[in-house]
């Protein structure tokens, strides 16, 4: 591999886990090359344990100009790659890329599944815009799985989904109604 220090490379570690790391120095003289991983720790390795990053991830802006759920796609496609090159951390990273896309940007139509945010006592949900300030997710307490019966002027009517106690399964097919806020 030619690389030259600076650059981002993805380093094999014994076991065939591998990681992105960047490029401090290489010894020509003993094949090795010295690397500063994530965590910020550097290491000494064999020039063989190393490869470029892949193609897609030199460029940051996933999915621009694409809709949310293609660019959703998009970043689980990429998330698979960097799986089988088990760079798990980097797989994660664009999982969660995903993730976050179709929250702040999927469009919620009707017979679509959505997480509602409050209360479960009326049957219609204000729609909510994308992305919310502070970075900050609701408790997992106020999050209910709910189907979209009607979609109009910024409202939606929805039909939740039974909650089962933590660790009991579902039994109950029905649904209840309730309102809150669409994520």
């Amino acid at each position: 591999m030619l690389a030259t220090p600076g650059e981002r490379v993805r380093v094999t570690r014994d076991g065939g886990a591998s990681e992105r790391a960047l490029l401090l120095c290489v010894h020509e003289d003993t094949q090795q090359a010295e690397v500063e991983i994530l965590d910020g720790s550097e290491l000494l390795v064999s020039l063989e344990s190393l490869r470029p990053l892949e193609d897609f991830e030199a460029s940051p802006a996933v999915g621009a100009g694409a809709n949310a759920v293609a660019c959703a796609e998009q970043c689980k496609a990429h998330g698979n790659a960097l799986s089988k090159l088990r760079d798990r951390s980097a797989a994660l990273e664009y999982y969660l890329r995903g993730s976050r896309v179709l929250r702040d940007n999927a469009p919620i139509t009707e017979g679509a599944r959505c997480l509602v945010v409050g209360s479960a006592n009326a049957r219609s949900v204000v729609l909510t815009g994308g992305a919310r300030g502070g970075g900050s997710s609701p408790p997992a307490a106020q999050l209910r799985l709910a189907l979209v019966l009607t979609r109009e002027a910024g409202r939606c009517e929805v039909l939740y989904e039974p909650v089962a106690p933590l660790g009991a399964p579902v039994l109950d097919s029905g649904m209840s109604v309730g309102f809150g806020r669409a994520l």
